[in-house]
């Protein structure tokens, strides 16, 4: 895609466009700004699901709302798009060091009250999985999705050549897993969430909470599933010296006050087991050395006792 096909499409829709700027998409996407005004995603492929999961929060503030969606044919192959109202503001990450404890305070509040109103959205089964859903339309519970969904990790694991460290560390987390299944009983029903809920797909514009972005990976679970990113952000930033403690303590208790899960600890390091094998799964081993500290930093309870701290 080049910009000139991104102007021909907007002068289709009728809408204004001087400058266009390309954004780093996924895969085989291309995503534009149009004036900081639109966002046009782009792919070769229909994006009839990522059309559908962005019509679901048609209805929340601070979320891009679909303007138009439509294909092309450019260069005699057809190309699909989504047009998007543009966010004003920057990710939250870039500009974290820059905000005081009160503008990180209020900002945590707004998340945690964004949180409440997607939450809102209920669903009739489970998506169970890590970005997408490894186990679909589950019907049944919480707890015996998470037992598919491991299982499915652990097969997947022993399918790569293992080292000896990789191997204790699965066997523990097996055995962890195992111990503390019973902590996943506690359901309080399939809700929509983001799932992929961290600090570069919130964004801020004068110091202030001004929405969320890049829905692709929603699917219907549990609500404290949802905090898995916030939480791996605020135990391992990508550089020391940001520090995102506080606004996850703010996020946190008040997410907790509105649903206070019972063994929370324990779902989330199980959630942290399960999110960062898959990341070894789908490097096929290449991204082990990045994750197995981060394992073991999970089975030594280190995550417990923080979250603990919070808790009680």
């Amino acid at each position: 895609m080049k910009n000139q096909n991104i102007r021909e499409i907007c002068q289709r829709h009728q809408l204004q466009c001087n400058e266009v700027t390309k954004i780093i998409g996924s895969f085989d996407s291309g995503v534009f700004n149009v004036d900081d005004k639109y966002l046009i995603r782009t792919s070769k492929q229909s994006m009839i699901d990522e059309q559908n999961k962005i019509n679901r929060i048609k209805d929340l503030e601070h979320v891009p709302h679909i303007i138009s969606a439509s294909e092309q044919i450019i260069e005699d192959r057809t190309i699909y798009y989504i047009i998007l109202e543009y966010m004003q503001g920057t990710e939250l990450l870039s500009v974290y060091n820059d905000l005081s404890d009160q503008d990180i305070h209020d900002i945590g509040t707004s998340i945690s009250d964004f949180l409440t109103g997607l939450h809102s959205i209920k669903g009739e089964k489970y998506d169970i999985g890590h970005y997408i859903p490894i186990i679909p339309n589950h019907d049944k519970s919480w707890r015996t999705g998470h037992e598919l969904y491991w299982d499915y990790i652990y097969k997947g694991i022993k399918e790569i050549q293992l080292d000896d460290c990789l191997t204790r560390l699965l066997e523990l987390s097996n055995e962890y897993i195992k111990t503390n299944l019973s902590s996943l009983d506690y359901e309080s029903g399939p809700v929509l969430l983001h799932n992929d809920f961290h600090v570069k797909n919130i964004i801020i514009h004068n110091k202030a909470f001004a929405g969320v972005i890049d829905w692709e990976c929603s699917q219907f679970g549990e609500r404290d599933f949802e905090l898995i990113h916030l939480l791996h952000w605020s135990l391992f930033p990508p550089s020391k010296d940001i520090k995102m403690m506080n606004m996850f303590k703010n996020v946190f208790s008040l997410q907790m006050k509105i649903n206070n899960v019972p063994m929370i600890e324990r779902r989330l390091t199980i959630y942290m087991l399960e999110h960062d094998f898959m990341q070894i799964i789908w490097s096929t081993g290449k991204r082990a050395d990045e994750f197995l500290p981060r394992i073991q930093y999970w089975l030594e309870g280190k995550q417990e006792e923080y979250l603990r701290s919070i808790v009680y």
